[in-house]
């Protein structure tokens, strides 16, 4: 867990940043606020493998007061899922890249035995050096290497089974605090029916397309902030 402080912003609500499967709360580099590692990443205990479970877990390290949810790809989901717990201390969320549901198609019955063989072959460090491969040249990509190499093969496991198994519409419905939607529009991870989804069931939310690949705040960290801090900004006066 990383904790920097930065007022006045701070003084109003707090932003609490949730990374994606794989990586930890130091690949976002500097921020405002509170940077956690989900379960089962960077030495954190694991729990059961899904998204309520992880919101649970991830709950009591919020501080007090209100809070602005930012994840990146599973942690969007869990932003979701912690923002309809919270309700009315939830500031905004801000989703990054994050799916609405994991898109498995007709493999989707087999995508739990996909992820316990891929978290043992080719193992974290072989997605290591695929994520890398699809994430911009330049510091992010040796950042998203090194993360994901570090993983566990049960942490890398439990984050994809939480990944495939939540479907997010249900926490999206029920939200009412503002909602940012940073799209990207080099990955396969979201797609246009997820987008055109979300923008039909939050017609007050903010939804921007942008030109990164799925490891968006790595590709393109000063356009990523862009979005982010102006949105903080908006949801904090």
């Amino acid at each position: 867990m990383r904790v920097r402080t930065c007022a006045p912003l701070l003084a109003i609500m707090t932003p609490v940043w949730l990374h994606g499967t794989g990586m930890d709360a130091g690949t976002w580099g500097d921020v405002p606020g509170m940077a956690l590692d989900l379960p089962g990443h960077a030495g954190v205990p694991r729990t059961s493998p899904n998204v309520p479970a992880y919101a649970t877990a991830l709950l009591p390290k919020l501080p007090e007061g209100r809070v602005t949810l930012i994840g990146h790809s599973l942690g969007g989901m869990i932003a979701l899922e912690m923002a309809r717990q919270l309700a009315p201390r939830c500031a905004g969320v801000v989703m990054i890249d994050a799916p609405l549901w994991l898109p498995c198609g007709p493999f989707l019955r087999f995508a739990p035995l996909l992820a316990e063989i891929t978290s043992r072959v080719p193992g974290p460090k072989g997605i290591a050096r695929v994520i890398a491969r699809r994430t911009a040249p330049g510091p992010g990509r040796a950042v998203a290497r090194a993360a994901m190499a570090r993983m566990t093969r049960g942490g890398l496991r439990d984050a994809m089974k939480a990944a495939i198994a939540y479907d997010a519409r249900p926490a999206l419905a029920a939200l009412h605090c503002p909602i940012l939607a940073l799209w990207a529009e080099r990955t396969t991870i979201t797609n246009a029916t997820m987008r055109q989804i979300f923008e039909d069931m939050q017609t007050h939310a903010t939804s921007v397309r942008i030109q990164t690949g799925h490891m968006a705040h790595l590709d393109d960290r000063d356009l990523i902030l862009s979005h982010i801090n102006t949105f903080l900004e908006k949801t904090a006066a």
